[in-house]
């Protein structure tokens, strides 16, 4: 089943912070607006997109470091009334705006010789150091008007968890924060002054800096890939035919064009952005993942050589946004999807949406899995070839006059009139909390289970191969 509006607030709200203090702060002060905004029929990923969450969770995590005295201001709920009395994002982020700049205000100087280790020149007079002290973190806080002073990163550094650079041109003042995971190598952020984007200019000029360390990988909010030629490429303004050598993801906004022509040799990740613009062709090495985001344009071409390629939560105003489809595993769950595209696939699952006709897959034999759940336009399935594992969940039709040949068959939350005669299920054939009325004469079955659901009486021709193995034939 696709997620929940609740489920989705939480996960983007929990992705803001792996801290759990921090997340259930993130709740009561964004996640409870994000979902008034739903309740009141607005769009919560598009007041998501307006407001900086990570700055807000920079804050928080501040505030929990150095115990600041509100939090133990508490509702009979234990829940800080400061966070509670926020109305608009736009508060939150206010607040956020004023503990910050008040935590600066005091450290407007220069750290001590020792606080910052040089690490190597950009050119045009700018250069790299490595922060090594809380001090240097809250100067360079204080200069960058941003939060990663003020205590909220202090463990992490000291324990070596993250690595802080800056970018510092002929006066020593910073121009561009870094922030760097010393396990995974992830870039997890990269901010200008205020936490805005960095210039191009500086971005430009940290390609060789990028390009001294291999195993750097770039986080989604990040905005910055490598392409085909080890250039630093902002991925709002991708050229077309961009080749990019790792992976490519992308989290909230309001408008992403994707260039024409794209291929991205790691994974493609792309979640809860308000429109995105999609290429006519695009080629992936790893999986590919679309997330609670609205689509324009349609991919005509679509080649995944990872395992899977999944849109879930999506809206578009076109029948199909995809042409062609080359993957392995292709999942489609709760969008406005109609009419299936061409597909070379080894698996398939589609759940709650709007689609109607399944003809597309009649051309398909040997398929691993085909799953279809909660699909209330779905009247019949077409004839397909030799199926692993088929599933059925929560769909209208109550007779099946044929289906295809399969090793497991699952039927699940539905009622069932009749099964064609002369079925066989080489597998398990499994009622899951279901109503049937009679199981078709001929049934040939591996072994059969029925699982909240009230057997019928078996037919005197019904074969269990298990039970003539003499294994338990049924399950109750």
């Amino acid at each position: 089943m696709s997620k929940t509006i609740h489920q989705q607030i939480t996960d983007y709200v929990c992705g803001l912070d792996p801290d759990s203090r921090v997340q259930l702060l993130l709740t009561y002060c964004l996640g409870r607006l994000f979902v008034k905004e739903h309740g009141r029929g607005g769009d919560w990923k598009a007041l998501a997109a307006s407001v900086d969450g990570r700055h807000i969770a920079d804050w928080l995590r501040a505030a929990v470091a150095n115990g600041d005295p509100w939090l133990d201001n508490v509702d009979e709920l234990a829940r800080p009334k400061k966070l509670l009395k926020f109305g608009k994002v736009e508060q939150v982020t206010a607040e956020a705006d004023k503990a910050m700049a008040k935590a600066n205000q005091t450290k407007i100087a220069h750290v001590a010789d020792g606080n910052d280790e040089f690490v190597m020149e950009l050119g045009n007079g700018l250069y790299v150091v490595r922060l090594l002290t809380p001090e240097a973190l809250d100067y360079e806080s204080s200069i960058m008007q941003h939060c990663i002073g003020n205590g909220g990163y202090d463990a992490a550094l000291e324990s070596g968890e993250r690595q802080f650079f800056s970018v510092r041109g002929v006066t020593g003042k910073p121009h561009v924060t870094i922030d760097i995971d010393t396990e995974s190598g992830w870039v997890v952020d990269m901010k200008g002054k205020q936490n805005s984007p960095p210039d191009p200019a500086y971005v430009e000029a940290l390609t060789a800096f990028f390009r001294s360390r291999p195993n750097l990988r770039f986080m989604r909010n990040t905005g910055l890939v490598f392409d085909q030629d080890r250039r630093l490429v902002h991925v709002r303004s991708l050229p077309d035919g961009t080749v990019i050598e790792g992976d490519l993801r992308i989290g909230g906004g309001d408008n992403l064009v994707l260039p024409t022509n794209l291929t991205v040799k790691g994974d493609v990740e792309i979640t809860f952005i308000k429109k995105v613009t999609l290429p006519r062709t695009l080629t992936v090495g790893g999986t590919l993942m679309f997330e609670g985001c609205e689509l324009a344009g349609k991919i005509e071409n679509l080649t995944v050589n990872g395992w899977s390629a999944f849109f879930a939560d999506i809206t578009h105003t076109t029948p199909s946004f995809l042409g062609k489809v080359s993957v392995e595993h292709l999942g489609l769950s709760n969008t406005q999807t109609t009419e299936l595209p061409e597909l070379y696939v080894k698996s398939i699952a589609i759940e709650e949406c709007p689609i109607s006709d399944l003809s597309a897959l009649a051309k398909h034999e040997c398929l691993t899995l085909l799953r279809l759940t909660a699909l209330p336009n779905i009247m019949e399935v077409p004839a397909i070839g030799t199926i692993g594992n088929l599933e059925f969940r929560e769909l209208p039709i109550r007779d099946f006059h044929a289906l295809p040949d399969a090793e497991e068959i699952l039927f699940a939350k539905m009622e069932i009139g009749k099964l064609p005669e002369n079925l066989s299920v080489s597998g398990t054939l499994t009622f899951a909390n279901c109503k049937i009325e009679a199981l078709p004469h001929g049934l040939t079955v591996g072994n059969i289970a029925f699982i909240e659901t009230e057997a019928p009486e078996f037919t005197s021709d019904m074969i269990v191969i298990a039970a003539k193995q003499g294994r338990r034939p049924a399950t109750f």
